[in-house]
């Protein structure tokens, strides 16, 4: 098994914006083989990375990536510490997140909680044409996730409307503490789920049908030119 200082080198790699595949070819590595080595190093390190006594023990690579590069849960692009909203359609919505452990050993000692016993939480709020301040919206929706949790599907959400994610937990107090905040997403009017679906039959309406009334011009037009007065048969 590589020692740390290699893996540090791989990661370093992928930071710069290295793919998987270029770097496991310059090993004589497949990519299966790259992943699942850097797996077996994540399960090695990462209680080194949790058990550190202090944040300075922990270097700003270390804090910053390490953690990120290795989980192959869910891919994304990017660093971590962000939530994402997206829009999946007119009445559902899609949340992902990711969060550093800097960032939630700074939570855990300020609520005195390991990360894996806080009461965590996403607020989904509607913002439409609001300067939101954290608190007034027109509604909210509020689900209790898994501290493990890094994706969520919101439905039932109201089209045309646009909406804002918090996840985060609750004080002793009983006030919402924002861990991160997402950007605004718009789901798209209930109209816009009528260009997806399939044309009709079309009727082709003939003379005499009820309630269509042929226009005066009809006898007297061949298809090229108009028939003079007097010419129709």
């Amino acid at each position: 098994m590589e020692d740390t200082d290699f893996w540090l080198q791989i990661i370093r790699r992928l930071d710069q914006g290295e793919s998987q595949a270029s770097i496991a070819q310059s090993l004589g590595w497949t990519r299966g083989q790259l992943r699942y080595r850097l797996s077996r190093f994540r399960e090695s390190y990462q209680g080194s990375l949790e058990a550190a006594s202090a944040p300075e023990t922990i270097t700003a690579l270390e804090r910053k990536h390490v953690r990120f590069w290795m989980d192959e849960s869910w891919t994304r692009d990017g660093l971590p510490n962000r939530v994402v909203l997206m829009v999946k359609d007119p009445w559902t919505v899609f949340a992902y997140w990711t969060v550093a452990q800097w960032r939630k050993d700074l939570v855990s000692r300020h609520f005195e909680k390991s990360w894996s016993h806080l009461p965590l939480f996403l607020r989904l709020h509607d913002v439409t044409d609001l300067i939101f301040d954290g608190e007034h919206a027109h509604s909210r929706q509020e689900i209790q996730v898994h501290p493990d949790a890094d994706h969520w599907y919101f439905r039932n959400v109201i089209p045309g409307r646009r909406y804002l994610l918090d996840f985060g937990t609750y004080t002793d107090e009983g006030v919402f503490f924002t861990i991160l905040r997402s950007n605004v997403a718009g789901t798209p009017s209930r109209d816009v789920h009528h260009a997806f679906q399939r044309f009709g039959t079309v009727k082709v309406l003939h003379a005499g049908s009820q309630g269509v009334k042929e226009p005066k011009w009809v006898n007297r037009f061949t298809g090229y030119s108009l028939v003079e007065e007097g010419e129709e048969k």
